[in-house]
Parts: structure tokens; sequence; C-alpha cells
């Protein structure tokens, strides 16, 4: 995957997702990115629909598969 295209939904994803929260809750991890693997960290199960929905908008905009 491309970087400049993985990027935005990166972005996308640190800014809707709940993430698993760290240290009293100032930081949290929404996801990992190791070359071309890329894992989502889902806490809350009303987050599901919402990355849903972001995959899809990024798929539409990029043309990429999920």
């Amino acid at each position: 995957m491309n970087a400049l295209l993985l990027n935005p939904l990166l972005t996308k994803l640190d800014e809707e997702v709940t993430g698993l929260r760290l240290d009293n809750e100032t930081q949290k991890v929404v996801v990992t990115v190791y070359a071309d693997d890329v894992t989502i960290i889902l806490t809350d199960p009303t987050d599901i629909p919402l990355l849903q929905n972001i995959l899809y908008t990024y798929e539409q905009v990029t043309g990429a598969k999920t």
C-alpha cells in the first residue's frame, strides 16, 4: 500500500476511533503499521460501524481494497 495513500486513512482513524487508552487516558493507540500490515485496535463496539464507514470512504476515494 502506498504510504501517500495510507497517511490520510491513518489520520482519520486516529481522529475518529476510540482505540486503546494508555497512560491515564492521555494517550491512545488506534493503529499499528509495519511495512504493508495495518492493525486497527477497537475497544468500543460502537466504533465498528464508524470503522466500516471510514474504510468504505477510503476505498471509494483511493480505489484500494481493504
